[in-house]
């Protein structure tokens, strides 16, 4: 993950010092149901907006915490993680530091049935839906006279600028008569994945046939990553199809959920085709089971490699 925000005394209270306490690790989420709101935690107590999630117990996963938190705060069924970036805290004040992981967290449930602890409860906490621009102005507003509670208002209010940033990447497709299309292959041709060459080729040659295409990931007029949907991939044995293939993020783009929008762009391709499952080939583990894949297979590929097989229905 990228690092999103460093906050220390000096930029939250204007005071000098560090701290060199041990981090406490957090899991957070932005929490997006299917209308686009956002999920944002209030509690009354001390009158201050939060974006769900807190810290990860002994032994567990960030993610398995993530999950665990989201469940008890928002009761959300939680259908594709994408990672955002990390907010590291420094409080020299409290000799306190703290590492929040955040998510983007789709969800297909509409509505939010918490499950909220005894201190929770006691602070009289709720969740409630909110558009991403009132989500902004409750967690910024009012700043609070709490050090703890600027921090957190900081905190958060980054990573919600992180999202801001993450959704103005689009991602385009790329047809034959695409002016897009040469500027792809000269991207592919030049990236540092020995595959790129290959898919260079591809777009140059025009070798997709049917409904098979590419899929661009920009940033502003800038080309960060790129997808294939193919019929076929690197396989003696193809027996399975349509493909999310030769997925690519550039290096400097990577930990911004880019990977997640091409997955996304793709998919909604496919449904539109008429399809029902994609498959998505890799010699990764846990890392495309954050978007709904589950492992089905390996297959030799023609390199005489065994590649895991990973299958969403859509």
């Amino acid at each position: 993950m990228r690092r999103i925000a460093s906050l220390t005394d000096m930029d939250i209270l204007g005071l000098p010092g560090l701290s060199s306490a041990a981090p406490r690790v957090t899991a957070r989420a932005i929490v997006v149901n299917p209308g686009d709101m956002l999920a944002v935690m209030y509690a009354e107590k001390y009158d201050i907006h939060t974006l769900p999630g807190g810290g990860v117990d002994a032994g567990e996963s960030i993610e398995a915490a993530l999950r665990r938190e989201l469940n008890e705060e928002t009761g959300c069924t939680i259908t594709s993680v994408t990672p955002l970036g990390y907010v590291e805290e420094n409080r020299a004040h409290a000799d306190f530091t703290q590492l929040s992981y955040y998510y983007i967290v789709r969800t297909a449930d509409d509505t939010l049935t918490p499950h909220l602890t005894q201190a929770e409860l006691a602070n009289r906490t709720r969740v409630l839906w909110c558009t991403p621009e009132e989500a902004y102005e409750r967690i910024a507003t009012p700043v609070t006279k709490r050090p703890q509670g600027r921090f957190l208002q900081a905190r958060d209010m980054a990573a919600l600028n992180a999202y801001r940033a993450w959704q103005a990447i689009r991602v385009l497709r790329v047809t034959a008569d695409s002016p897009l299309r040469p500027r792809l292959a000269d991207y592919a041709q030049r990236c540092s994945w020995a595959a790129g060459p290959h898919v260079a080729e591809m777009l140059r040659e025009n070798r997709f046939t049917g409904w098979e295409t590419a899929f661009a990931a920009m940033q502003g007029e800038e080309i960060i990553g790129y997808c294939t949907f193919l019929r076929t991939d690197y396989y003696p044995e193809n027996r399975y199809w349509p493909w999310i293939s030769s997925i690519f993020v550039g290096e400097a783009a990577r930990g911004q959920g880019v990977c997640g929008l091409l997955l996304d762009a793709a998919i909604a391709y496919a449904k539109a085709q008429g399809f029902g499952t994609v498959y998505v080939p890799s010699d990764m583990t846990g890392f495309y089971e954050r978007y709904g894949f589950d492992k089905i297979d390996e297959l030799t590929n023609y390199g005489g490699d065994a590649d895991s097989i990973f299958a969403r229905h859509i």
